[in-house]
């Protein structure tokens, strides 16, 4: 009886671990697409108004 207990205890154990390694992983996964879906697109966008206010001109770099 005390030889099963242990056993049950060893495998709830490892049960937890590995549930808490999955729960990390997949923390980490939504943390992964969140900031790629959001800082993605924000990069873009800079990149992209920078590049069109170049182009009409707003910014004068000193360059004459």
């Amino acid at each position: 009886m005390l030889n099963l207990r242990l056993q049950l205890r060893l495998f709830a154990a490892s049960v937890i671990r590995y549930l808490v390694i999955a729960l990390m992983i997949l923390t980490a996964l939504l943390i992964g697409a969140a900031l790629f879906f959001v800082g993605f697109p924000l990069i873009i966008l800079v990149i992209l108004i920078f590049a069109l206010s170049t182009l009409a001109g707003c910014i004068d770099f000193g360059v004459r």
